[in-house]
């Protein structure tokens, strides 16, 4: 491997074409998120949903990029957000003080969590572009599972992320057809 630097703090998922995504602290308290492509040239900026910083988290195959951003001046909470063909949305569900999404599929599945209350409560989440999902509703009720974070999900449609059982935090792996019913 040969290492390419970047002018970027931080990049956080690339796609099978090379297109990067990541953030970049640009002074004064301000992130940006960007995607970049593989030889480090035009970087797009990500603008926030009305606050001061965003940070993107990953990329699919068909350039739609998930992360999250403030959405107010007046704090720093933030909500997850879909960018797609140079359009950012709020994707935050459930009226969530805070939510956050980490990854996107080339199906356009999006993973991540909410807070239910101001500061935690986290709940693992699935949007589908119109509609966001609690994961615990998609599983069984007597299951012993609190999923609270989704942060990764496969073509395939398999979600992994962490949550409790039983009190204790493990990490847990989602097969569609078991969040199906």
């Amino acid at each position: 491997f040969i290492g390419t630097p970047f002018a970027f703090d931080s990049a956080y998922d690339i796609n099978n074409a090379g297109n990067i995504v990541g953030s970049e602290n640009v002074g004064n308290g301000i992130t940006k998120s960007y995607i970049i492509n593989s030889d480090n040239t035009n970087p797009i900026y990500i603008e926030t949903l009305g606050g001061r910083s965003s940070f993107a988290r990953a990329i699919n195959n068909n350039n739609q990029v998930v992360g999250s951003a403030e959405y107010s001046l007046n704090n720093t909470f933030q909500h997850a957000f879909l960018y797609a063909n140079g359009q950012l949305r709020d994707i935050n569900g459930f009226n969530a003080p805070q939510s956050f999404a980490y990854d996107i599929n080339d199906a356009g599945l999006i993973v991540g969590n909410i807070n239910l209350t101001t500061f935690g409560d986290p709940r693992a989440f699935v949007h589908d572009g119109t509609t966001m999902r609690n994961l615990n509703s998609l599983i069984p009720q007597n299951s012993g599972w609190v999923l609270q974070e989704a942060r990764a999900i496969n073509n395939n449609g398999q979600i992994v992320g962490k949550g409790t059982i039983n009190n204790q935090t493990h990490a847990f792996l989602l097969n569609p057809n078991t969040a199906q019913n």
